[in-house]
């Protein structure tokens, strides 16, 4: 019976891993990729929140017109508390709540700037036009980053612009 032995093993650098230089030079290239990531990402989260709010607005005005057109009553888009839109908003009809939408963090609503003030609320009728409305009403959604302007024409439909309000 033949016993091979194994000739030994020469130990390299290269099969025990990292150099101290390799690693550093890894953490430096990984911490300037953050550096120049990090503001971008704020940026975007900001505009996402501005875009956030505004399809939440839009949604709720549409599920407004959707259950007054399909309940042939008068349904309340307000806000929860008066006139501060960005406190959240409730969809009601009469006394029962449709939909509620939480406080809004990381922007503000206010009035257009040409308005005198802020809607109180958005009544839409049995036929889905806004009830008190003449003209189109407008709510503006202000980011740190952004604007959204929400719009309800007089028919009723909301429609939201990455502009100012007018």
């Amino acid at each position: 019976m033949t016993i091979r032995r194994r000739s030994p093993r020469p130990c390299s650098f290269a099969v025990r891993g990292f150099t101290l230089i390799e690693l550093m030079v890894t953490l430096t290239v990984a911490a300037i990729m953050l550096g120049v990531g990090i503001p971008s990402f704020k940026s975007f989260v900001a505009s996402q929140k501005v875009k956030s709010a505004a399809y939440d607005l839009t949604t709720s005005l549409m599920i407004a017109r959707s259950e007054a057109l399909k309940r042939n009553a008068s349904v309340t888009v307000a806000p929860d508390t008066a006139d501060t839109w960005t406190a959240g908003w409730t969809v009601k009809v009469g006394t029962t709540t449709l939909h509620q939408q939480s406080t809004m963090s990381g922007v503000t609503i206010t009035k257009a700037a040409s308005a005198a003030s802020i809607p109180s609320n958005f009544v839409y009728g049995g036929s889905g036009r806004l009830t008190s409305a003449a003209s189109a009403q407008y709510l503006q959604i202000n980011g740190t980053s952004s604007i959204k302007c929400v719009k309800v024409d007089s028919t009723g439909i909301p429609t939201t612009q990455t502009v100012a309000c007018p």
